[in-house]
Formats: structure tokens, C-alpha cells, sequence
């Protein structure tokens, strides 16, 4: 008796299929969070249009259904506002995954998005220097900036819902390699 294997191969129709579910899903994306997260997507366009204006815009790309937006502040390390998100001149991929999970988590809280994630995360982000000399001095040991519930899921969902392949990291993202942390 022979046997055969099985060999999947990959053809012109199945690429299609695998590109028409990517587009369904960034549609889908979309259209819900300019509808329940509305709140949300319309600060993240006034904070768009600022940043155009004043021209604080160093590159500006289309990343998994997103408009990600470099910008030229040194002191900012990432803010997801809708379909926008934010991040410094320095960059990583780890930020980048951090802040599309908070994409995720808008059209989960639609609405109370801002007041339960984005705002407390805004707090602590500012705060985030003086949180870890305090825990440093407390219990001897660094925090985790993921620690608190909704910053550990904004980076589980980056993770979960979007990573991709590690050859493909620098070209999906295009990123200066110096600056990327695994």
C-alpha cells in the first residue's frame, strides 16, 4: 500500500479569500468605532488635524485598520484615540502592539472607553515615573507597566489579535530596528 500525503498548496483563490477577510474585518473595524466608539474617534481627528497643523507629523501609515501616526514628541510614549493612534519619534514595536490593543478595548467600552481605560491610563502614564520610585522603595522590586488590569489586556490584545511573524516585524511596521524592543 502507497500513501499519500496531503500537500496544502496555496492558490490564487485562497490568497483572495485571505485578503477579502482582511478587508471584511477592517471594514467591520471601522464601522464600529465611528459608531460606538464615536467619543473616542472624534477627539482622536481633532488631535490628528492639531498635530497636522502645527506640523508635529513625522510618518504617518496604515497598520492593521489603523492610522498610526509618528509624531515629533519626545515625551510621548503612545495614546490610541479611535482609528488613530499616537506614538513617539521613539518608537518601538512593543508600543505599537500596546496601543492597538487599546483600539481593541474602544469598541469593547464603546463609550466608556475614555472614562474607564482611557483616562486612567492617561493619569498613570503621567504619573508613571514617581509609581515606580515608590514601588521601587516599597517592595524592592520594579512594577510592570502592564500590571494594572487594563494595560495588561491592551497589550494582551495587541499580542493576541495582531502579531505577526518575527521575519516580517520590520517590514509590517517599519521600524528602525535600534529602537525595536522583543
Amino acid at each position: 500500500m502507497s500513501t499519500k500525503k496531503k500537500i496544502k498548496v496555496k492558490t490564487k483563490h485562497t490568497r483572495y479569500k485571505q485578503v477579502s477577510k482582511y478587508i471584511l474585518k477592517n471594514i467591520i473595524f471601522t464601522l464600529v468605532t465611528i459608531t460606538w466608539g464615536a467619543p473616542t474617534f472624534v477627539i482622536g481627528v481633532f488631535y490628528y488635524l492639531y498635530n497636522l497643523i502645527t506640523r508635529n507629523i513625522l510618518k504617518t501609515r496604515y497598520i492593521e485598520g489603523r492610522v498610526a501616526i509618528t509624531t515629533k514628541d519626545e515625551w510621548l510614549g503612545g495614546i490610541s484615540l479611535g482609528l488613530f493612534y499616537f506614538v513617539g519619534d521613539h518608537d518601538s514595536l512593543t508600543t505599537h502592539y500596546h496601543e492597538i490593543g487599546h483600539t481593541v478595548q474602544n469598541i469593547i467600552w464603546g463609550p466608556l472607553f475614555l472614562i474607564v481605560i482611557g483616562l486612567p491610563s492617561i493619569i498613570r502614564a503621567s504619573l508613571w515615573s514617581y509609581i515606580q520610585k515608590r514601588t521601587f522603595n516599597k517592595k524592592g522590586k520594579w512594577p510592570k507597566y502592564d500590571d494594572i488590569w487594563f494595560e495588561g489586556q491592551a497589550t494582551h490584545f495587541g499580542y493576541k489579535y495582531f502579531i505577526v511573524r518575527k521575519s516580517d516585524y520590520y517590514k509590517h511596521f517599519n521600524i528602525d530596528t535600534q529602537h525595536v524592543l522583543l
